[in-house]
């Protein structure tokens, strides 16, 4: 991390993710100063594995709109550059970005 704050975050909406979660955020931590986490209802273990990794992780109310969730947790991160990562296409073995912003 450079000083002031990070030059990358990793950025996930989550809702009973749990099966994938670790395997994602540990797959980008080498490469991301900071991981950010909306959750947006889960009833899994997916808050505790977020917490278990040191994310920021935060509630997202889910208003039926990918977008507002995924602009909710894009407005949580501090980084120039955000890695958007889904755990459903790391559970199924594809590492897929939305983009970066």
């Amino acid at each position: 991390m450079v000083a002031g704050g990070p030059v990358i975050e990793l950025a996930m909406i989550v809702r009973n993710g749990g099966a994938g979660l670790a395997r994602a955020v540990l797959s980008a931590q080498p490469v991301v100063d900071r991981v950010v986490i909306g959750d947006t209802g889960s009833t899994d273990n997916s808050v505790a594995i977020a917490q278990s990794l040191g994310a920021h992780l935060f509630t997202v109310a889910w208003e039926e709109d990918f977008s507002k969730a995924r602009n909710a947790v894009l407005q949580a991160c501090e980084a120039g550059l955000n890695l958007f990562l889904l755990p459903l296409f790391v559970t199924v073995g594809r590492l897929f970005c939305f983009g970066m912003t």
